[in-house]
């Protein structure tokens, strides 16, 4: 990812997302070819490689980058089997949504209340897993 893209503060629909995004989640392999992202929030202060969590058409995706490693989780939508929600109150503190797998693992999507933007992420990731979990 090239120096100088500093991520949005805010959650955004997948067309609005910086165009440097995809081809790095595709290059990082968190991405497949053809893939839809629907909703995009990056926590990173400087780049989009240090933190990502997004959902599209195919699977929900968290990573954060450690030591210059790239480590994720992620569940397709009929891996999923509940979502656990911690709003945020405070600008300062992003909400968190708890994946929980039929597994019984889980992850956490950490997304931002700016311009309740963490509502608005959790409720089509919501429209989308209903849709999807049976396919």
């Amino acid at each position: 990812m090239e120096a100088g893209v500093f991520p949005d503060s805010r959650a955004l629909p997948g067309e609005k997302i910086d165009a440097k995004v995809r081809p790095f989640l595709e290059e990082a392999g968190l991405l497949e070819p053809g893939e839809s992202i629907i909703y995009f929030y990056s926590g990173g202060i400087f780049s989009y490689r240090e933190d990502g969590n997004y959902f599209t058409d195919q699977r929900v995706v968290s990573y954060t980058e450690v030591a210059g490693e790239i480590y994720s989780d992620e569940l397709t939508y009929p891996e999923i089997t509940d979502f656990e929600v911690e709003w945020s109150e405070s600008f300062f503190e992003d909400s968190i949504i708890d994946v929980v797998g039929s597994d019984g693992d889980s992850f956490d999507l950490w997304v931002s209340n700016e311009e309740d933007g963490d509502h608005e992420f959790h409720r089509l990731l919501k429209k989308e897993w209903l849709l999807r979990r049976d396919h």
